[in-house]
């Protein structure tokens, strides 16, 4: 099947990963959590929706971790723009923004929540689409990490016994890797033209590099997902993008590049 049947698979409402529901189920700490909501709020005011819109987490999960920020003085509430705790309008306290900085000046990453390896694999897997290469799995895992930061594709879960590179949930707008978001994904048409031109997109993409059985060669599979909301009006479901194929033929073909083939 080529690359570009991605087009196909993510026009087709495929599910999105289930949401956990418990501090448990994200694999994170109570800590990483609140010093990831602490360090985003440090962008600015944010409603209890927007704020878990951000990291991507349930509302119900944040609401009493947020209860005990308040408590502990780090946040504070500036107004409302609806009704329930969902709606109030989030800020950080001074103790608050001297907090954020401690934590930015350890870890300056700002963004949706981690997942675990296990959960970003599993669901990136009924993506994943593969092409036969003839370097060695050595080769092609080193060329497709070259190939991510050529691209602009930060690095996040890799595992090279289990030749998995993954690049969990990263946002881009306009471009990504010097070139127009619309020429990798398509979020429909507007009066302005392209929307994935004008949306926030959230991105996911991942490598597999497994060798073939009985050759010296590589298969290497590719999985891209993305989904974009219009940044500059209030909050909306984010909208699924579907990819064109793009993205992942310029990966292919600068793996086969550094490789040789």
């Amino acid at each position: 099947m080529p690359v570009n049947s991605l087009a196909e698979i993510a026009t087709n409402e495929l599910a999105a990963p289930p949401l956990p529901h418990t501090v448990a189920e994200t694999g994170l700490s109570v800590d990483q959590i609140e010093q990831l909501m602490i360090k985003t709020l440090h962008t600015g005011e944010l409603t209890g929706v927007m704020l878990a819109d951000r990291v991507c987490l349930p509302y119900s999960l944040l609401e009493p971790l947020i209860e005990r920020l308040r408590a502990e003085h780090l946040i504070e509430v500036r107004g409302t723009t609806g009704s329930g705790t969902a709606g109030y309008r989030y800020a950080l306290t001074d103790l608050g923004r001297d907090r954020a900085r401690q934590y930015l000046d350890i870890n300056r990453y700002v963004g949706p929540a981690p997942v675990s390896l296990a959960s970003y694999v599993a669901f990136m897997d009924t993506l994943r689409q593969d092409k036969e290469l003839k370097a060695s799995p050595a080769k092609v895992y080193e060329a497709t990490l070259q190939a991510f930061a050529a691209l602009d594709i930060p690095v996040g879960n890799t595992s090279s016994t289990a030749g998995i590179i993954g690049s969990e949930r990263f946002e881009r707008i306009r471009t990504l890797g010097g070139t127009m978001l619309s020429k990798s994904f398509d979020c429909g048409e507007g009066p302005a033209g392209a929307k994935a031109n004008l949306y926030r997109l959230d991105i996911a993409v991942a490598a597999y590099v497994s060798p073939i059985p009985g050759s010296d060669g590589t298969r290497f599979g590719l999985a891209v997902v993305a989904s974009g909301r219009d940044p500059t009006g209030p909050y909306a479901t984010p909208r699924q993008c579907a990819s064109t194929g793009a993205l992942e033929t310029k990966i292919v073909e600068k793996v086969r590049q550094i490789t040789g083939g």
